[in-house]
């Protein structure tokens, strides 16, 4: 026997692959020699990889006996691992084209048998059974939930989107971690939070597909389930580093702030997950320490407005008690220190930072609504501290017609300078001086942001 089987689930598979695929592709003995032939090929280099040899008969049986529908499987399969990944997207029209042209590589009857498209269903990555009488027998690109896709990539199934093309061309995808980057993350987390973050900046200086980055990556394993391997102590670690090291990764190789799931958001998210795997004195200890002493004043600053407005401090729409990261006495805390941060931030590095709008904005809701004005009226006292203060309030905005466009809104202006005085003060440095144009530019992102509400 040249396979072998890691459990009783991969067994059970393989022999169904060649009850249900063996006799609808092994049409003569030629054909039988070529599929054990091209197993006896590939199975060593994937065994060594981890693969399941289940997949791996079952997609040399289609490659020997129906080569179209072996590309179909390999085209369709790296178009679910950018879905899977959101770094692509496929409409309903393309759905349909897909369906058309698998359907035409295979006679009319072949997926007539229910047992049979169950089995197929079982194979492939994120395809669904039709049961509508005359429907299209398969629903493709189906939301497959996160248990699932994490015991599909931790088996290295030809369904994971991490692994399928370990079946095609003997490789890993180019976005997907390898044992060694999660070893060495695992390794710096029983070390210290510096070694721990600079493997977190190096794997975010390397793309993983789209805007994505193997820090993404990491950290998207992570919340799936990966942090259940991992001791008090590292998740102590892992938090510590997040509070040092986030806006440098940001620094590094910048981001969308404001996409729903950026590196920063998924952070954010591991934040109470790890939290939640220490005792309380642990606990009190970690939130205290990063706040206290986190460089990343940026993303620690993120957390804050999230949980001010989760609480109901700010605005009316408090979360259930499940959706947020502190209790109570925490975030008491939280804000105590971070208001006595932000308390110490000279003007320069106030406005030097990474999201200077948000970071006022938090220290308003904290409670303390002069604190703001005053340090934006010092730091715009001349001219050119004017104009650089309205530039860093000055947000982005997308649209079908214009594009992306700045915009200086009344809303982020107000509550920390009059914003008609702002209006007066641009205008009259429109007409000479070396800020004309930059005073231009200022009134015409008013402009926008006025007319567009």
């Amino acid at each position: 026997m040249f396979v072998t089987t890691k459990d009783e689930d991969e067994l059970t598979r393989l022999k169904q692959v060649v009850d249900y695929e063996g006799g609808r592709q092994l049409k003569t003995p030629r054909s039988v020699v070529r599929a054990l032939d091209a197993v006896r090929f590939f199975w060593p280099p994937l065994r060594e990889a981890g693969a399941d040899v289940a997949d791996l008969v079952w997609l040399q049986l289609i490659k020997d006996g129906n080569p179209a529908l072996y590309r179909w499987i390999e085209d369709y399969s790296a178009t679910a691992a950018s879905v899977s990944l959101g770094i692509a997207r496929v409409d309903d029209s393309e759905k349909e084209r897909l369906l058309a042209s698998l359907l035409a590589t295979v006679d009319p009857t072949h997926f007539d048998d229910l047992i049979f498209r169950h089995f197929v269903v079982e194979q492939l990555p994120s395809v669904g059974m039709d049961y509508d009488q005359g429907g299209r027998k398969f629903k493709i690109f189906e939301r497959v939930s996160e248990d699932k896709r994490h015991r599909l990539i931790a088996k290295r199934r030809l369904a994971s989107p991490d692994h399928y093309r370990l079946y095609f061309a003997l490789a890993g995808p180019s976005h997907a971690l390898t044992q060694d980057d999660f070893s060495r993350v695992w390794e710096a987390t029983t070390q210290n939070p510096d070694d721990t973050g600079t493997l977190l900046l190096q794997l975010h200086n390397q793309a993983a597909g789209g805007s994505l980055t193997k820090a993404d990556m990491l950290l998207e394993r992570l919340k799936m389930g990966a942090y259940e391997a991992l001791t008090a102590r590292q998740c102590s670690q892992l938090l510590i580093a997040f509070s040092r090291f986030m806006d440098d990764a940001y620094r590094q190789s910048p981001f969308d702030l404001y996409w729903f799931n950026s590196l920063w958001d998924r952070a954010e998210a591991l934040v109470s997950i790890l939290l939640r795997r220490l005792d309380a004195e642990q606990r009190a200890e970690i939130i205290n320490y990063m706040f206290e002493h986190g460089d990343a004043i940026g993303w620690l600053t993120k957390i804050l407005r999230h949980e001010i407005f989760a609480h109901g401090r700010y605005g009316d729409r408090p979360r259930q008690e499940e959706e947020r990261i502190f209790a109570g006495p925490e975030l008491d805390r939280v804000i105590d220190v971070m208001l006595r941060r932000y308390r110490q931030l000279s003007a320069d590095t106030l406005f030097s930072s990474i999201d200077p709008l948000s970071l006022l904005f938090a220290w308003r809701q904290a409670g303390d609504e002069d604190g703001p004005r005053q340090i934006t009226a010092k730091a715009s006292a001349s001219d050119e501290g004017f104009v650089n203060v309205l530039e860093r309030l000055t947000t982005t905005r997308d649209s079908s017609d214009e594009g992306r466009t700045s915009v200086l809104k009344r809303n982020d202006v107000s509550p920390f300078l009059d914003y008609d005085d702002a209006v007066q003060r641009a205008s009259s440095l429109c007409h000479h001086g070396p800020l004309s144009e930059r005073a231009k530019n200022l009134l015409v992102a008013m402009t926008k942001a006025s007319r567009e509400g």
